[in-house]
């Protein structure tokens, strides 16, 4: 699949430096937080010879087993030169997500994500970069994010760069609840990592809610059972259904 996926990048890079692509992970978990990835590809990655090897088996993460995902994480970190390929993680707290509502912690953690690239996007919090590259997201474009950017509907199976910030955004979150599920074994965090598997809702019927539950998520199960069925299907899996590609 990366094959494709490259000159889709390549169509943008046009004369800039590098290109940055940006994804998120958990949008849609009823526990957890959410995790943004921020991918920065040089142009020499680009054109290298090493280019198509580097990338072999790169698709949308949802389409990859585990073992793919973290097989292909372990490849740029260990054979990708290190100026050639920048990963940057965000994460919004539930607290965050809580006070913010999802949409906004999302951006909240795309935009730290972008912070942890170093030399590519300056400003810290206040973002004033003097160029910015190209930055493709997945998804539509964001009102609130604060550089010039291009909003790439199914984004993670049309760009390389996208992709691999989703594949890096989901091993890291996925990572992390194995981590909660050793605080919390009897959510089966480890299993459905936060998503709203019958497993895990039957658990939080069982047990309550723990300080990792997104409480507002789960009040729509309470209060609005009609729609609290929609809620639990969509958050089954990262959102991605409404998205049609748009160039």
């Amino acid at each position: 699949m990366a094959r494709g996926l490259i000159p889709f990048d390549k169509r943008f890079l046009g004369e800039a430096t590098c290109l940055v692509g940006i994804d998120e992970a958990g949008r849609g978990c009823l526990a957890g937080p959410v995790v943004a990835a921020a991918v920065c590809c040089d142009r020499a990655f680009y054109k290298s010879s090493r280019c198509a090897s580097l990338c072999r088996g790169v698709d949308d993460s949802k389409r990859l087993s585990a073992e793919k995902r973290a097989a292909i994480v372990e490849r740029f970190r260990g054979e990708c030169h290190e100026n050639w390929i920048q990963v940057g993680i965000g994460l919004a707290s539930v607290e965050e997500i809580e006070e913010h509502n999802i949409f906004q912690a999302n951006v909240l953690a795309m935009r730290r994500a972008c912070a942890r690239l170093k030399g590519v996007l300056q400003g810290g919090d206040v973002f004033l970069p003097a160029e910015t590259p190209p930055i493709l997201i997945d998804g539509r474009p964001i009102k609130t994010f604060p550089f010039p950017h291009r909003g790439v509907v199914k984004g993670d199976r049309q760009s390389f760069a996208i992709a691999l910030a989703g594949i890096h955004a989901k091993e890291w979150r996925d990572a992390h609840m194995r981590e909660l599920a050793g605080e919390c074994p009897e959510y089966g965090f480890e299993q459905h990592k936060g998503y709203g598997t019958k497993t895990h809702l039957e658990a939080i019927r069982r047990h309550g809610e723990t300080v990792h539950h997104r409480s507002l998520f789960l009040r729509k199960f309470r209060t609005q059972p009609a729609s609290a069925e929609r809620v639990r299907q969509d958050s089954l899996f990262e959102p991605s259904s409404h998205k049609v590609f748009q160039s």
